[in-house]
């Protein structure tokens, strides 16, 4: 169930989240430590994924205390990556960045190849809200290189996303656009639709700056379906802005009108829930803090061995 769930969990969430509730009913009823953090884990993923950062902050930081206890580090790895994306949401950038490389170091130490190439993707994606684009590259070109290892199609398409985005950054929108169409061509091979989602605006706003505005439309109508469909509701709010901008290109007053309505009532339920969120998040890690000092004797432990 637990490697169902993990398969399913960014394809399509509201199955996976079927059967991860299963997992962890199984594994309690079994007293079965390990699998209960899998399911833990995958659980905690699935409320990042659909915005709700302190769930997730908590059950990420449960599986974590259970993985310590049977020193199993790719179990380790994939909590920290989602404990970090907590923090990335709440925008604690630096906090974020220590823990994706916390959960490096311990794929690292597993031999985990998948949790090693999704890790490094992850420091690439955060560096480069800390402004640090040229970074951001470098990581992102070497998770390009060891998501074949990892056999995962989508590792790779994340990470051919963060160089688009870089790209987009220095405004090299063709080079960015050929990024972000191969992105497309991954997720659909590794039937990913959380990266189709997030990526699809992206494609949207390259046409925009192309003054492509009827291939954006084509793209970004389709791109909101989608997302609300699976519930990624962050990439509603991108795909209705776009959308709103895009009609107004076309100099159809009332339709971008519609949308940007639309985008701000979105906009503003969605704030209200991050403050929120924020809050919930902090309380969490008060009551059940995350010392730094464990990051860096992790490091140290992936030394010694």
């Amino acid at each position: 169930l637990n490697r169902l769930v993990t398969t399913l969990r960014e394809g399509d969430n509201n199955k996976a989240l079927m059967y991860a509730e299963q997992a962890k009913a199984l594994a309690e009823q079994l007293n079965y430590q390990r699998g209960l953090a899998w399911a833990l884990e995958n659980l905690g993923w699935l409320s990042y994924r659909r915005g709700d950062d302190s769930k997730a902050f908590q059950l990420a930081t449960a599986a974590l205390e259970l993985s310590k206890k049977f020193n199993d580090y790719p179990a380790i790895a994939r909590c920290l990556n989602s404990i970090a994306s907590t923090y990335y949401e709440q925008k604690q950038y630096d906090i974020a960045l220590n823990n994706f490389k916390g959960a490096l170091e311990a794929a690292k130490a597993g031999n985990d190849k998948t949790a090693n190439a999704r890790s490094m993707n992850n420091v690439a994606f955060t560096m480069m809200y800390l402004d640090k684009y040229d970074s951001a590259a470098i990581h992102a070109e070497q998770a390009v290189r060891l998501s074949p290892q990892a056999n995962s199609t989508y590792l790779e398409g994340y990470a051919y996303r963060t160089l688009g985005d870089v790209d987009m950054h220095y405004n090299r929108v063709e080079a960015s656009l050929a990024k972000f169409r191969n992105t497309l061509r991954l997720a659909e091979i590794s039937q990913n639709m959380f990266l189709k989602t997030s990526t699809m605006h992206r494609v949207g706003k390259a046409y925009l700056l192309l003054n492509q505005p009827d291939q954006a439309l084509k793209l970004l109508l389709e791109n909101i379906q989608l997302a609300n469909k699976f519930g990624y509701r962050d990439e509603v709010e991108f795909a209705l802005k776009l959308t709103s901008d895009a009609y107004a290109a076309k100099n159809v007053p009332a339709k971008a009108y519609e949308y940007q309505s639309r985008y701000l009532q979105l906009h503003d339920s969605l704030y209200d829930q991050r403050n929120s969120e924020h809050l919930s998040v902090m309380q969490a890690r008060f009551e059940a803090p995350l010392k730094e000092a464990e990051i860096e004797l992790l490091k140290k432990d992936t030394q010694i061995k």
